[in-house]
């Protein structure tokens, strides 16, 4: 039963804020050592820690726009489908990470800075007259 129990809960959660809580609690219950937060909790103290915070944006029901293009809209300008729900909730949502904390990231791992800051010398020493390489 417990088992049974554990499914249904990963099952809603994928959709429901109800359904992570009875997730994380289930798995509290049964792994009392390895303690978990919810995805919500959990996503605030990363975001705390890292300083790296997402920007959801809203997008059409039939996935036709995403509507940081239009924030203003009311209605998909492709199918004329509302952008809420009648609850006021946005059909779909897409969770973005802005490039500057993508560039954050990636220069924050030893290899990938290193490569970074190596290309322009590279790029330099190989340069041959009249050929464009960096484009």
């Amino acid at each position: 039963m417990t088992s049974l129990g554990f499914y249904q809960a990963k099952y809603f959660s994928r959709s429901s804020r109800i359904g992570d809580k009875m997730y994380t609690y289930i798995f509290n219950t049964i792994n009392p050592n390895l303690r978990t937060h919810d995805t919500h909790i959990t996503q605030k103290l990363l975001n705390l820690i890292s300083g790296i915070e997402h920007v959801r944006y809203d997008i059409c029901k039939n996935h036709c726009v995403c509507y940081a293009g239009y924030p203003n809209a009311r209605a998909c300008p492709i199918c004329n489908t509302p952008r809420h729900q009648p609850n006021g909730k946005p059909w779909d949502t897409f969770d973005y990470l802005p490039i500057t904390h993508r560039i954050k990231l990636f220069m924050s791992h030893p290899s990938y800075a290193k490569k970074f800051h190596q290309y322009p010398y590279k790029l330099w020493k190989s340069h041959q007259l009249g050929i464009l390489r960096d484009i």
